[in-house]
């Protein structure tokens, strides 16, 4: 979980504001989306898993991952 997540998650959970919220809406949309998942947890799990199989065999992508090139 990157830093400005957690501190969003933190300060949502202190003193939720509407301001808050909406920050941690943009913070999690892309991950979400891009990982085709509905909660930033399950986007961080689906990201971790297709970043361990690329690592493993940069040759052979996951569907819907994207391949890393050097």
């Amino acid at each position: 979980m990157g830093p400005r997540l957690a501190a969003l998650l933190a300060e949502d959970t202190e003193n939720s504001t509407s301001q808050t919220r909406r920050e941690l809406e943009d913070v999690t949309y892309t991950p979400c989306v891009s990982t085709g998942t509905l909660t930033i947890e399950a986007a961080l799990a689906v990201a971790e898993q297709r970043l361990a199989a690329a690592l493993t065999d940069p040759q052979t992508t996951a569907t819907g991952a994207v391949q890393l090139t050097a």
